[in-house]
C-alpha cells in the first residue's frame, strides 16, 4: 500500500531535486515547467526572439519546454546548445584567425546540428515521403559549404612525346648451283608511343565559403517539402561564444534563416555577455538589430524578484516546487502531493517561512532548488522554519556566490564597497547607479547574482533626463545582519518610478528632512578613486 504524502516524503524529495534542465528527461521538462505571467505565450510567438536571463533564471528550461511542446504540436523543432559547437573550441577565440573564418566555422557547425535535427524529424515522422525529400536534403547539404582557394593559382602544361621505330623482314633462300649453300635474313617491325600531360597547381589558402542565396533557397525548398508547418531553430547558451564573433554569426543567421517565413529563431543569452550588433558607421552595421530583426521583450530577471511583485513571486515558487516534486514522485513511484498547498504545508511550518524562502532565492529558480535542498537537509525530521531558511541562504551565498568573487580582487573590493555604503552606512539593501555609468565590474556582480536589478529608467524630477538603474544586494550578503542594528530596511517601489518616492523608503528611518536623493546613488567614481588598481580601460563613468 502506497504511503500518503507527508512531511517526510516532501523533505526527501526536495533534497533530491535536479538543479539543471539538461538533466531532465523530455517529459520531465514539460511536467516541471512553471510559467509566470505571460511567459509561455511570449515564448510561443512566431517572431524571432531573444530570451535574456542570467545563469539559473530558467532560460534553458523555458527553451527546452518550447522545443518539446512544438514537437508535440507536429512542428519541426531543433535545439542547439552553442557550447557544444566545434571540435576545437580554441579556434573560435584564436585572434590569429580572421574573424570571418571563425564565424563561418561556427555557422557550419550550427547548420550541421540543424541538418541532423531535420533528418531525425524526418525519420521519426511516418507520413514523410523520404524519396521526395531526399533531393531537397541533399541540395541543402551541398549549399551549406563550398571550399575556395584564396591566393595564387598556377596552371602547368606538360607535353611529353616518345617514339620508337624498328624494321625486320625475314627471308630465307638456298641458292643451288651458284653456291654450295646460303642463308639471308632481314628483320623489320614498326611501332610508336606519344604522351601528353597537363598539370594544374594551386597555391594559396583553402577557405570555407557559404553562398547565402543558394543556402537560403535550398533551405526554403526543404521547408516546403516537409510536412511541418514551421521549423523552430532554438539556440541556447549564445553568450558562451566569443563576443567578437557574435555580431558576424548573428548576421549570417539573419541572411540564412530570417528571409524564410516559416522558420522561427529563438536565442537564449545573457544580456551583459551578448553583442548582436556591430556598427561601423551611421548607415552600416553587421548583426541583428533589436526590435527591427528580433524581439527582446523577455527578460527573465525581471519576472520573479520578490520585491518587484510579492504575490506573483510566492505563487510562482509554490507552483515551481510543486511541479518539480510531482515529476520526481511520479518517476520514483512515491506518493504525490495533491496540489501546491499540500506540499507547502508539508514542507514549511508557516506562511512567513515560505515567504522568507522566496526572498532568499532573489527570483532565480536554480538558486531556489539549491537553497530548498539545503533547507530540507537541515530540517530533516521537522518542517522548515525561518531560522533554517536564513542559515541555508547564507550558507549557499558563502559556498557558491561569495566564492566566485574571492578570486577576483576587483569584484571582492567593489562588493565590499557596496555593502559598506548601502548596508552599514545607510541600512538599506538597495542602491542606485546612473544609467550612463557603464561599469564592467558592476555587470559581473550582476551576472554572478550578487546584486539584482529591480528597475530600469528610474527618473528624478530635479535631474530631468537623468536615468538610474536600481539594484538590490543579494539576500546572502545581509542575512547575517538580520535582527541586528545593521539590518537593512526592506525597500518597496511604487510604479511611478520617481526617485524621491524611492528615497523616502530606502533611507534610515528617523533621519532629518534634509536628506537628498543623492544619498541613495552609488558613486562608482569614488570606488575607483580609492582603488585605482581596479580601473580598466573599458570602465568609464559619467561626470559633469
Amino acid at each position: 500500500m502506497k504511503q500518503d504524502f507527508d512531511s517526510d516524503i516532501a523533505l526527501r524529495t526536495l533534497i533530491r531535486l535536479k538543479g539543471r534542465a539538461e538533466r531532465l528527461a523530455p517529459d520531465q521538462v514539460v511536467e516541471s515547467f512553471s510559467s509566470v505571467g505571460p511567459l509561455q505565450d511570449l515564448l510561443a510567438t512566431e517572431d524571432h526572439q531573444v530570451i535574456f536571463g542570467r545563469r539559473g533564471t530558467g532560460k534553458t528550461h523555458a527553451l527546452r519546454f518550447l522545443y518539446s511542446t512544438q514537437l508535440d504540436e507536429g512542428d519541426c523543432a531543433l535545439f542547439v546548445d552553442m557550447r557544444s559547437l566545434g571540435s576545437d573550441g580554441s579556434m573560435y577565440s584564436d585572434p590569429s584567425l580572421p574573424v570571418t573564418d571563425r564565424t563561418t566555422r561556427l555557422l557550419l557547425d550550427t547548420l550541421a546540428f540543424i541538418q541532423d535535427g531535420i533528418l531525425d524529424y524526418l525519420l521519426s515522422t511516418p507520413e514523410v515521403n523520404l524519396t521526395l525529400v531526399d533531393s531537397k536534403l541533399e541540395a541543402f547539404n551541398n549549399a551549406c559549404a563550398q571550399v575556395r582557394v584564396t591566393g595564387e593559382t598556377t596552371a602547368t602544361y606538360e607535353d611529353k612525346s616518345e617514339n620508337t621505330t624498328s624494321s625486320s623482314i625475314n627471308l630465307a633462300a638456298k641458292l643451288k648451283g651458284l653456291m654450295p649453300g646460303g642463308d639471308a635474313s632481314v628483320n623489320r617491325s614498326s611501332g610508336g608511343m606519344k604522351t601528353d600531360s597537363v598539370k594544374l597547381q594551386k597555391t594559396g589558402v583553402e577557405r570555407l565559403a557559404v553562398r547565402f542565396p543558394n543556402l537560403s533557397s535550398a533551405l526554403r525548398d526543404l521547408c516546403n517539402a516537409i510536412p511541418a508547418n514551421r521549423i523552430w531553430v532554438i539556440l541556447d547558451e549564445w553568450s558562451s561564444l566569443p563576443q567578437e564573433v557574435q555580431p558576424f554569426l548573428a548576421d549570417m543567421l539573419r541572411r540564412a534563416f530570417f528571409t524564410i517565413p516559416n522558420i522561427t529563431v529563438k536565442i537564449g543569452a545573457i544580456e551583459h555577455r551578448t553583442k548582436f550588433l556591430l556598427e561601423s558607421g551611421a548607415d552600416n552595421s553587421i548583426g541583428l538589430e533589436p526590435t527591427a530583426d528580433v524581439r527582446n521583450n523577455v527578460r527573465l530577471d525581471e519576472f520573479l524578484l520578490f520585491d518587484n511583485d510579492k504575490d506573483r513571486s510566492v505563487a510562482f515558487f509554490k507552483e515551481f516546487l510543486f511541479k518539480h516534486v510531482l515529476s520526481y514522485c511520479r518517476e520514483k513511484g512515491w506518493a504525490e502531493p495533491k496540489d501546491s498547498n499540500e506540499l507547502y504545508r508539508a514542507a514549511f511550518n508557516q506562511k512567513t517561512s515560505f515567504e522568507e524562502f522566496v526572498k532568499s532565492c532573489e527570483g532565480v529558480p536554480r538558486d531556489a532548488l539549491h537553497i530548498v535542498s539545503s533547507c530540507a537537509q537541515m530540517a530533516y525530521g521537522k518542517r522548515i522554519d525561518i531560522p533554517i531558511v536564513r542559515t541555508a541562504g547564507h550558507k549557499y551565498y558563502q559556498d557558491d556566490k561569495s566564492s566566485q568573487v574571492d578570486a577576483n580582487p576587483a569584484l571582492r573590493d567593489l562588493l565590499q564597497f557596496i555593502v559598506d555604503k548601502s548596508i552599514r552606512q545607510k541600512k538599506t539593501n538597495a542602491f542606485l547607479l546612473e544609467a550612463g555609468s557603464k561599469d564592467r565590474n558592476v555587470d559581473l556582480l550582476f551576472d554572478r547574482r550578487l546584486i539584482h536589478l529591480r528597475q530600469k529608467n528610474v527618473s528624478s524630477r530635479d535631474r530631468a533626463g537623468t536615468r538610474y538603474y536600481h539594484y538590490k544586494i543579494d539576500y546572502g550578503c545581509y542575512v547575517d545582519l538580520i535582527a541586528t542594528n545593521l539590518m537593512p530596511q526592506e525597500v518597496a517601489f511604487d510604479r511611478e518610478n520617481k526617485l524621491e518616492d524611492i528615497v523616502s523608503m530606502v533611507e534610515v528611518p528617523g533621519e532629518d528632512d534634509g536628506r537628498s536623493y543623492r544619498r541613495s546613488i552609488l558613486e562608482i567614481q569614488e570606488f575607483y578613486e580609492s582603488h585605482p588598481e581596479h580601473l580598466a580601460p573599458e570602465i568609464s563613468w559619467r561626470t559633469e
